[in-house]
């Protein structure tokens, strides 16, 4: 005989509390991904030298770079009407109207 068991997805709202209750270890980091909450590396250990998150409901794209100690030190925002060459991918360029359509 097989178990089922019923899979929760968190929302951003739970995922904000469950921060701010002190739940998980603040000594690590967590993302929100697909609903679920999931342990990544420390940005700069993980030698991720930049980061683009597409802000769907702002329409707007967040670039952010320059690692240290576990956080990005220089955060852009764009808008429509404005583009981003990537520093890290020779000719790729990000224009955000063109993104959200």
């Amino acid at each position: 005989m097989s178990v089922q068991f019923a899979k929760h997805y968190f929302t951003i709202h739970d995922h904000e509390r469950i921060g701010e209750t002190g739940i998980l270890p603040s000594n690590k980091n967590y993302e929100l991904i697909n609903g679920e909450i999931i342990q990544i590396s420390p940005i700069d250990s993980a030698g991720i030298p930049e980061a683009l998150i597409f802000n769907l409901p702002d329409e707007r794209l967040e670039y952010h770079t320059q690692p240290a100690n576990g956080v990005y030190q220089v955060t852009r925002i764009l808008k429509r009407g404005e583009s981003l060459a990537s520093s890290n991918i020779p000719g790729e360029v990000f224009d955000v109207a063109t993104i959200f359509g």
